[in-house]
């Protein structure tokens, strides 16, 4: 099972250097005990095989730049001079917040990445002060307004093609009047 989860807006760089490398492979032992990815073997930590969700166990040893260890975690990278984009994501979540907030520090200030999950769900990662953030998306709506209802009906006179193409008005549902009524005050078939 999982959770899907799409980038739907993203202005987040990370600097391919090999500072910023080793903070990516030290995070293998340094939050070892955080892994969530899977776990093999014995439940004694010198035999116990854990890894971060989409990525070998033994990442730092196979990756040599920064861009490698984004696609481990399944990112769709580009680089641009010593750059890497996080360009998109469309794939189950795993642990790529933890490495957002790994690499917080060494990105631009107000660097941003929006998300949508599977059931809507937005959230905004954004960093602030160095330190990886999270905001959740709120859904805001217009001030409400009375409902009425959206009414086609194509006119029984005329043969030009404006006319069989009919109108749309909007009637009150809450009005005495039966919608034929109204439409016919709105197109001007009857007195108002």
């Amino acid at each position: 099972m999982g959770y899907f989860v799409t980038i739907t807006r993203a202005e987040f760089a990370v600097p391919e250097n090999e500072e910023v490398l080793k903070v990516l492979k030290d995070a293998n032992w340094k939050y070892h005990d955080w892994k969530r990815g899977g776990t093999f073997g014995m439940n004694f930590d010198s035999l116990q095989v854990k890894w971060f969700s989409w990525m070998t166990a033994n990442y730092d040893e196979q990756v040599n730049l920064v861009y490698d260890v984004f696609l481990q975690l399944g990112f769709d990278v580009s680089v641009d001079g010593k750059m890497v984009h996080l360009n998109s994501y469309d794939n189950k979540s795993g642990q790529e917040d933890l490495f957002l907030a790994i690499v917080a520090p060494y990105v631009e200030e107000g660097s941003f990445i929006e998300w949508v999950g599977e059931d809507g769900t937005t959230w905004r990662h954004e960093v602030i002060d160095g330190k990886l953030t999270v905001a959740e998306g709120l859904k805001q709506y217009a001030t409400p307004k009375p409902y009425k209802l959206l009414a086609y009906e194509i006119p029984k006179t005329g043969r030009n093609s404006e006319d069989l193409l009919g109108y749309w008005i909007e009637c009150d549902p809450y009005s005495i009047s039966p919608p034929s009524e109204q439409f016919a005050r709105e197109t001007g078939s009857l007195p108002a």
